[in-house]
């Protein structure tokens, strides 16, 4: 779980973005899990459309029911994911390609019609989740939300490949082909209503975000409780001088202890840099709908 999923209410409250539930082609569901084991780097693609992504599974139990296992594995950002399968709505499982390391190149030909970043909403059959994309017009994408900061349009791809699973894709029509690193073979996915602000794929709306501009600065606070290794209650409030306080509170005894901090920021395109008590530090960030923020891909109310 992490700070950027949410619940189906906020979803109606918030959003821009159209959802609905995809869950896969019965031919992509693996009849059975026994052949994984714990410590397996596998992959899993939470809706079975071909969005594989790399991780290791920590536990594997059983549940009681014939050939249901209980499953926990860990994301490639440290974030760890508990489900049940296989069968219903269950994400699909693959052993991790041996070729997932080899690095991925432009594809080169006509310009594509995307570039930057873009935001959905989906469903992992229980859940739902924002997914992050980065797409270049010259057919490369990467899944995930890059960290540190996005402070140049186009983003640098070597970058961003350190950190995200990747890909090329070609946009032809209502059809992108899409081949992510690892992949014998590219996939189709449906597309409707395509331009350069997004898109619908597979009955999914997505959505370019928005962008700070050059030197801009807010006057605000924004809080959000976030779920990460610990889950904490963190506040920012920022001041239209540049200047900024931070607070980051447990929220269980298990979760740290309390943090303060005060100092300058700046904001710049998708990036948040703050100098401050606490250290230097860089992340990523845009507008979110209702005056909110996303930061580091946990969204922070007004």
């Amino acid at each position: 779980m992490n700070g950027a999923r949410v619940s189906k209410v906020l979803i109606q409250s918030v959003l821009i973005l159209g959802y609905g539930i995809r869950v896969g082609h019965a031919a992509d569901r693996d009849t059975s899990w026994a052949s994984f084991h714990v410590g397996d780097r596998v992959e899993v693609d939470a809706v079975c459309g071909g969005m594989w992504q790399p991780v290791t599974i920590l536990k594997m139990e059983a549940t009681g029911e014939a050939n249901i296992l209980k499953v926990t594995v860990r994301k490639s950002d440290g974030d760890e994911w508990t489900f049940k399968g296989p069968g219903g709505y269950s994400p699909c499982l693959r052993m991790q390609r041996t070729a997932a390391s080899a690095p991925v190149a432009a594809q080169g030909g006509a310009a594509q019609p995307l570039q930057g970043l873009y935001l959905r909403l989906e469903s992992d059959g229980t859940a739902y989740q924002y997914v992050h994309y980065y797409f270049w017009k010259d057919g490369l994408l990467c899944v995930g939300l890059p960290k540190g900061g996005i402070d140049r349009e186009p983003a640098d791809f070597s970058k961003l490949q350190k950190q995200e699973k990747c890909g090329q894709y070609r946009v032809s029509g209502s059809r992108m082909s899409v081949r992510w690193q690892g992949d014998a073979a590219a996939h189709d996915e449906t597309l409707t209503n395509v331009h350069p602000g997004g898109f619908e794929m597979n009955g999914y709306t997505t959505v370019k975000v928005g962008s700070f501009g050059s030197g801009q600065s807010i006057d605000g606070t924004f809080s959000a409780t976030v779920v990460e290794t610990q889950m904490t209650k963190q506040m920012y409030t920022f001041h239209a001088d540049g200047t900024y306080q931070f607070t980051s509170k447990p929220v269980t005894s298990r979760d740290g202890t309390p943090r303060n901090e005060n100092g300058r920021y700046s904001l710049f395109a998708n990036t948040l840099r703050l100098n401050g008590t606490g250290g230097s530090r860089q992340m990523t960030a845009y507008p979110f709908p209702n005056k909110g923020m996303m930061i580091e891909g946990s969204v922070f109310s007004r």
